[in-house]
């Protein structure tokens, strides 16, 4: 927004700057409330793989470090 405003020469400057845009028609897929949804589902399939990383790696310290790394990774 800052280069757009700059190139618009105006001795003080914009009084306001409006962005116009296009959705695709795929955003409204979601408009049923469904979105909050699958979210969820997502969340809880990653906690179930961290429960199992966690019981995989029980009493195996190469196993531990390895999902210890691969955890940090995603919340990167």
């Amino acid at each position: 927004m800052t280069q757009i405003s700059g190139r618009c020469r105006i001795e003080n400057g914009l009084l306001s700057e409006t962005i116009v845009y296009n959705t695709p028609r795929k955003s409204a897929i979601f408009d049923d409330g469904s979105f909050q949804e699958i979210l969820l589902n997502r969340a809880e399939k990653l906690i179930a793989l961290y429960k199992a990383a966690d019981a995989i790696s029980k009493n195996d310290v190469d196993a531990t470090k390895l999902f210890s790394a691969l955890k940090k990774s995603n919340t990167t």
